[in-house]
């Protein structure tokens, strides 16, 4: 899914920062070189595991609300669900790719 989508999908702002936007920073810190540059990408990606967790408590939260009756709304628990879901999902991938990335740099030789 394009960053955009994200967008599109109610990630715009979380917490008074954007998701896309964290993204983006941790895209340009992905050609990082010196350990300043990583501190920033484990901080993003910290952040985003903050955020999806969150998101996480929230869908519970809203579950619950609907099935002791205190809201009858399904449809903010389908879109909570789904918004927790997409976070996981998300983080998932970042998560991979920085393992990834610290991978090809311990293999390299010097």
């Amino acid at each position: 899914m394009s960053i955009e989508g994200l967008s599109q999908l109610g990630f715009e702002r979380v917490q008074g920062q954007s998701i896309v936007d964290t993204v983006r920073r941790s895209r340009a810190s992905e050609a990082a070189t010196t350990g300043e540059e990583f501190d920033g990408v484990l901080q993003a990606a910290m952040d985003l595991f903050n955020e999806t967790s969150r998101l996480e408590h929230e869908a519970h939260s809203v579950q619950l609300d609907y099935i002791t009756g205190r809201t009858d709304d399904i449809l903010a628990v389908v879109l909570a669900e789904q918004r927790a879901q997409m976070a996981v999902n998300f983080t998932v991938q970042i998560t991979s790719r920085i393992v990834e990335a610290y991978r090809q740099i311990i293999s390299m030789q010097i």
